[in-house]
């Protein structure tokens, strides 16, 4: 086996972890991003809404 090859085999499995930890961080920012948009929610007549401009939760959150 030359050394290409097994430097390879050694780094793949490494490589593969990598990718499975972005994406599990990628997936934690999104869940706390969401939880930092609910948390500033404010209700009006039965209706959850963000900010100061009248977007309702449901639609920030299609948004994240």
């Amino acid at each position: 086996m030359d050394l290409q090859k097994k430097i390879e085999e050694l780094l793949n499995p490494i490589f593969k972890q990598i990718k499975q930890l972005q994406a599990e961080n990628e997936l934690q920012y999104k869940k706390g991003y969401e939880d930092g948009v609910r948390a500033y929610a404010w209700w009006k007549d039965g209706v959850q809404y963000v900010g100061s401009c009248g977007k309702t939760l449901e639609q920030a959150l299609k948004d994240v």
